[in-house]
C-alpha cells in the first residue's frame, strides 16, 4: 500500500470517528447488484431511435426525449428499471452501512442505498427534490442529487446537466455547504465519465484552501499527470492493492 493510500485511509478513519465523513456513491456500486450501467441504459434507448453513430450519452438521451416526448421517455426509463425492482444489496452496501457516514450523496436512481442504510440504527432522510429539505428531521441525509424515478426528475439527458443548478437549486446549495465542513469519499465513479466530472465542476469551488480533503477510490491505476491534476484540485486518488469490495475493510 503506497503512502498516499495509507494517509488517505488514516484521514478517512479519523473522519468516521469524528462523524464527518460523506460518501458520494456512483453507479458502479449498483452495477454490483445487477443494475444496468449508464452505457447499458443508453443502449436500450438507442434500440428505439436511429442514433447509432452517436457516442455522447447525454445527447442520445436528449434526442430520445425530444423525439418521443416526455411521457414516452419517462415510461421507457421506468420500464428498464422495473426488471430490477427486487435486486439485493451487495457487499459494498454492507460496508457503507458498517461505516455509517454522517451523510450520503448519490447519483443513482435506485433505492438500494436507502434500503440498506435505513435498516440500521441510524436513520437517513432521503432528499431527492428541493421540497424535501424543509421537512427533513434527521441529522443524517441521503441526498439523491440526480433525482428519482418516482419524482420523474432524474438527471440523464443533456438539458438536465446544463440546467442542474436551476432544477436542483436548494440541493446544490446543501451539497456545497456539506462538503465544506466534511471529508468526502467518492466511490463507484470513473474519473472519465461525465457524471463525476459534472459533480466535480459543481462542487469544485468547495475544494479551496479552507476545505477538507476529498478522496476518490479508483480500481484502475492512473497516470502521474492525472493524479497530480486532481490533487491540485483538492482530491486525492486512492489506488493500490485495494480491490473492489475491500476498501471498506480498511476503514
Amino acid at each position: 500500500m503506497n503512502d498516499t493510500t495509507k494517509i488517505a485511509i488514516r484521514n478517512i478513519n479519523d473522519a468516521v470517528k469524528n462523524d464527518s465523513l460523506i460518501i458520494f456513491v456512483g453507479a458502479g456500486i449498483s452495477i454490483n447488484s445487477g443494475l444496468p450501467s449508464w452505457r447499458e441504459l443508453i443502449e436500450e434507448l438507442k434500440k428505439d431511435i436511429d442514433f447509432s453513430n452517436e457516442e455522447d450519452y447525454l445527447k442520445i438521451a436528449q434526442y430520445y426525449y425530444d423525439t418521443v416526448g416526455g411521457h414516452k421517455y419517462y415510461e421507457k426509463i421506468n420500464s428498464i428499471f422495473e426488471d430490477f425492482t427486487n435486486v439485493p444489496t451487495n457487499k459494498i452496501h454492507d460496508q457503507i452501512l458498517r461505516i455509517n457516514p454522517v451523510h450520503l450523496i448519490t447519483t443513482n436512481y435506485d433505492t438500494l442505498l436507502e434500503k440498506i442504510m435505513n435498516s440500521g440504527v441510524i436513520k437517513y432522510d432521503v432528499i431527492s427534490q428541493d421540497s424535501d429539505i424543509p421537512y427533513s428531521k434527521s441529522e443524517h441525509y441521503l441526498i439523491k442529487m440526480h433525482g428519482s424515478l418516482d419524482n420523474k426528475n432524474f438527471v440523464l439527458k443533456e438539458e438536465d446537466y446544463l440546467d442542474y443548478e436551476d432544477n436542483f437549486y436548494m440541493i446544490s446549495i446543501l451539497i456545497k455547504s456539506l462538503i465544506m465542513n466534511n471529508t468526502v469519499l467518492f466511490i463507484g465513479y470513473s474519473l472519465n465519465d461525465s457524471t463525476f466530472n459534472s459533480i466535480f465542476r459543481l462542487i469544485q469551488k468547495g475544494f479551496g484552501v479552507h476545505a477538507r480533503k476529498a478522496y476518490f477510490f479508483n480500481t484502475e491505476p492512473q497516470s502521474d499527470t492525472v493524479v497530480k491534476y486532481y490533487k491540485n484540485k483538492g482530491v486525492d486518488i486512492i489506488y493500490d492493492e485495494i480491490k473492489g469490495n475491500d476498501i471498506g475493510k480498511n476503514i
